[in-house]
């Protein structure tokens, strides 16, 4: 009787070990799937985000922002590159930042530029607005890590009441001079979160590695 209890208990702690070490891992999304794994496309200036080999800063693939801003545009505005629903990304009220790596190359000559952020825009019932990155800013041609505090908003935008909640990672860009027409290109990659839902992958893994060592420790006593 003491052996079975003792070999339930390691089991137990085994499966909290294995789901412990994939919960940990904290990753969102790399985009290895080659698509967009969930998220929505952006359109920024009409021309729609997509997927592709072209760079990215973990695995092989990234989202691609190409579009050309125009000559006359003026003022600031944000412009949606990705969005997915909060419960979706597995976003909880226990979730106080989330990073990602992102790439730009531009050269604004002849524009007056006040703004060039890469933001997360939190669009919740009851809210919506923009959060600047709390560590990183932008490298112009390579990508950058940054990094966004919503722990003020993870219990409002988590909360089951809701009739909605999103996270958009947009382009903030603002202008006191218009210039030329302009190309842009911005890449998203390698999204983390901290404190986040586990996909229902990361259960089943956690479930087979208790079973794994179950069986391998059968094999043994037999």
């Amino acid at each position: 009787m003491k052996k079975k209890i003792c070999l339930v208990r390691t089991v137990l702690t085994l499966g909290f070990l294995c789901f412990s070490g994939v919960a940990s891992a904290a990753l969102i999304t790399s985009f290895e799937t080659g698509d967009f794994d969930g998220w929505s496309a952006g359109t920024p200036f009409g021309s729609p985000t997509v997927v592709n080999s072209n760079r990215a800063s973990d695995g092989v693939y990234s989202t691609e922002s190409v579009f050309t801003v125009p000559a006359n545009y003026g003022g600031w505005g944000v412009h949606a590159l990705i969005s997915r629903g909060t419960a979706d990304i597995g976003i909880t009220s226990g979730t106080t930042h989330i990073t990602l790596d992102a790439y730009t190359n531009w050269d604004p000559a002849g524009w007056g530029v006040y703004g060039n952020e890469i933001q997360l825009l939190l669009n919740y019932e009851g809210f919506w607005g923009q959060i600047s990155p709390s560590s990183g800013s932008l490298v112009n041609g390579s990508f950058a890590t940054l990094t966004y505090d919503i722990s003020a908003h993870a219990a409002a935008m988590t909360n089951p009441a809701l009739s909605y909640s999103a996270v958009e990672v947009v382009w903030f860009l603002g202008t006191w001079q218009a210039g030329p027409d302009v190309m842009q290109t911005i890449s998203i990659d390698n999204i983390h979160g901290n404190n986040l839902v586990p996909e229902p992958a990361s259960v089943a893994l956690s479930a087979s590695c208790a079973l794994a060592w179950c069986a391998t420790r059968r094999r043994r006593m037999g």
